[in-house]
């Protein structure tokens, strides 16, 4: 259902009205877990500030972090009422969370809840809420008589759930079962079935993943229950494992509540909106029954998410996730439709009317901006798609919008970009390039070009061994108009082995002549770390052609090396132990440069070219250079600066302290005849 939307003056009233009757009401953002603003009567929680630090709505909680069953996140990403049974210093309270749009002066309203907060009297007059909190005490009593359940477990799950809930010891012994799981699961009181049934049933190493929420389906005389998981460990103040708890919440009703579908057909488990295919469904429908609006679909994704994941875990790539999918909910306008397809990938199905480049551009601004990490950074690009036949798949009009996000090149916080047709000539010629690849490579049309490394006298003393495709009827094409394509197409691995094996062999026929001491350097790419085991191809190599491991040089990006730091750092210290040197290419161009040289022991350190970039800046760009030179001496290593051109950068360089220098002062890459002649 669509949230209401209130002025900001509509909503004091409510909540001054509602005041009286409640201990605290607080209008909060579950996407921030933000309280924005509070009344009521100042009971427990309110005498001591129920925001917290930071204004953070969960530190009441007695949490440290955002409460992963959040009934206001909940309540805003379905948009249903959502209650929940909260803990505070013994006590117990009621949440009701109700969804609410803040309508806002300059953009689009704002999706918050409204948190009616209500403690409750554990000895009062029995209640439904009431029953559930007993419940608990009283299964506990008659079920687990004769096991010293540790006091510690049982008030975390108090804390944490009203529904069904089992609790096991630190040897993984099943001690505490309450009424509502067993009858959930439809197990009678007996705790070694219960134990063999979950040990079973559950789908997530849950002992890797402490604090995980997840959807399973449960079946039962011929109806699938659709069931809301959650895990928790509980340890002492020494961080030792007490035990584990499970928490089972029945969420059918709320999923059979769909007119169209089951809830797992329609939904993603992850943030609750529409999946993919729903997702297609429901846009197929929509531009179905409003023929004369006009329509676009935007996709947005994260650039490079996955490295979210592999720096910070999966729950915090996950909070990532759902807050994105908040800011989609956000945007959208009345009748508009949204989606996740998979991992970073989100869908809007939106009226041209509704699109407001400016309010995506500040929503996704916040969202980059509330990553709050100098590791990494948050990227959100978006492309767009103008929808002109209603009738085209879905799919190929997430496929253009796509197009355009490929086509995006800056490194901006929040990106746009807007398919047209020359993207599907790119397109097209995107297919010849992968379609021809292999007739390439068994005709030998891809071949191996060398752009000196020279000292500040120019001496040549390395080269680096680029591709080029030198074509029969086009003649040579730039790297530029196919690499990146067989990146893309997850071919590039097989481009590069057919360079390395040029390059070890060009050595092989360089010894005996004035040639041999030429040392040559190769690009590794970073899906070459993910897919190839690379110490057992540059052994074979080096002994396939008998060349020495010290002649050939490894360069490795700094972004290759951050996308899995610790893969990287074994493997760079196990190609050093066979004798290859190893250089970081493209060093100051990423995110983290300096935390990388903590672990990663390298050889030679490559300069980015983007210092030498024409700027007003020269004398910062001085210090900076200074600085990573003399650090890289410190820390033993060798220095190379890519991308000098001109006699003036070539002098400063030597100036500061380096001798080793690539660009096209010196040579462009040439073929390896004109390089012989050029040098020897």
């Amino acid at each position: 259902m669509n949230a209401p939307v209130f002025t900001k003056d509509q909503l004091d009233e409510l909540m001054r009205a509602a005041g009286p009757l409640y201990d605290v009401v607080r209008l909060v953002d579950p996407g921030e877990c933000r309280v924005l603003y509070e009344t009521g009567n100042a009971s427990d929680p309110g005498k001591e500030k129920t925001v917290g630090d930071n204004n953070r709505c969960f530190s009441v909680w007695d949490n440290k972090e955002r409460c992963y069953d959040c009934a206001s996140y909940n309540a805003a990403i379905t948009g249903r009422i959502h209650e929940k049974i909260e803990n505070h210093k013994d006590n117990y309270y009621r949440i009701v969370s109700i969804p609410v749009m803040k309508a806002i002066e300059d953009g689009k309203p704002r999706s918050c809840c409204i948190e009616f907060i209500k403690m409750l009297d554990r000895t009062a007059a029995r209640s439904p809420v009431n029953d559930a909190i007993n419940e608990e005490f009283d299964a506990y009593e008659s079920v687990s008589s004769g096991h010293d359940i540790s006091l510690q477990i049982m008030e975390a799950a108090g804390k944490r759930s009203n529904t069904g809930i089992v609790c096991f010891d630190s040897e993984g012994k099943c001690i505490y079962v309450n009424e509502s799981a067993f009858r959930l699961f439809r197990i009678r009181n007996d705790l070694e079935q219960m134990q063999a049934f979950l040990q079973d049933w559950l789908e997530v190493n849950y002992q890797e993943h402490a604090g995980r929420i997840w959807l399973q389906y449960f079946s039962y005389g011929g109806k699938e229950h659709v069931v809301e998981v959650q895990h928790f460990d509980v340890r002492d103040a020494d961080s030792r494992l007490l035990g584990r708890y499970f928490s089972f919440l029945d969420v059918t009703p709320l999923a059979s509540g769909s007119d169209e579908a089951l809830y797992k057909r329609q939904h993603d488990k992850l943030t609750g909106v529409y999946n993919w295919e729903c997702f297609k469904e429901k846009a197929s429908m929509h531009l179905a029954m409003n023929e004369k609006a006009r329509h676009m679909l935007v996709r947005l994704n994260i650039k490079e998410f996955k490295l979210v994941n592999q720096l910070f875990g999966l729950d915090k790539g996950n909070d990532v996730l759902r807050k994105m999918a908040l800011m989609c909910r956000d945007l959208v306008g009345e009748g508009d439709v949204f989606g996740r397809m998979a991992a970073d990938h989100f869908v809007v199905l939106t009226d041209e009317e509704h699109f407001d480049r400016e309010q995506y551009r500040k929503r996704a601004m916040a969202l980059s901006d509330s990553f709050g990490n100098n590791l990494y950074k948050l990227h959100i690009q978006i492309g767009i798609y103008r929808i002109k036949n209603r009738k085209e798949d879905i799919s190929l009009m997430a496929d253009r919008a796509k197009m355009a996000i490929r086509s995006i090149t800056d490194d901006y916080p929040v990106s746009f970009a807007e398919y047209n047709n020359d993207m599907m000539l790119n397109t097209l010629y995107e297919s010849e390039v992968v379609n021809s690849f292999a007739d390439a490579l068994n005709n030998d049309e891809l071949h191996i070009y060398l752009q000196s490394q020279n000292d500040s006298k120019g001496n040549v003393f390395a080269a680096e061994a680029l591709a080029r495709w030198v074509h029969p009827d086009q003649g040579v094409i730039a790297p530029e108009k196919f690499i990146g394509v067989l990146e893309r197409a997850n071919m590039i691995h097989e481009l590069d082995r057919h360079i390395w094996e040029k390059a070890v062999r060009q050595l092989s026929e360089w010894k005996g002549t004035d040639m041999e001491n030429i040392r040559l350097s190769v690009n590794i790419s970073p899906k070459d770390l993910a897919h190839l085991d690379l110490v057992e191809i540059f052994i074979g190599l080096v002994k396939k052609y008998d060349v020495s491991p010290s002649k050939l040089n490894l360069e490795i990006t700094e972004t290759a090396l951050m996308a899995d730091p610790e893969r990287c750092i074994y493997l760079v210290g196990a190609l050093q132990r066979e004798g290859f040197q190893v250089e970081i290419d493209d060093f100051g161009s990423g995110y983290s440069s300096l935390n990388l040289l903590k672990d990663v022991h390298a050889n030679i350190l490559k300069i980015d070219r983007g210092f030498l970039a024409r700027t007003e800046q020269e004398k910062r760009v001085e210090v900076i250079l200074t600085h990573i030179i003399n650090m890289a001496r410190d820390l033993n290593m060798g220095v190379i600066t890519e991308g000098v051109e001109t006699r003036r950068q070539l002098e400063l360089l030597h100036s500061l302290g380096c001798d080793m220098f690539q660009g096209y002062y010196f040579s462009k890459p040439i073929p390896i005849t004109e390089f012989e002649r050029k040098y020897f």
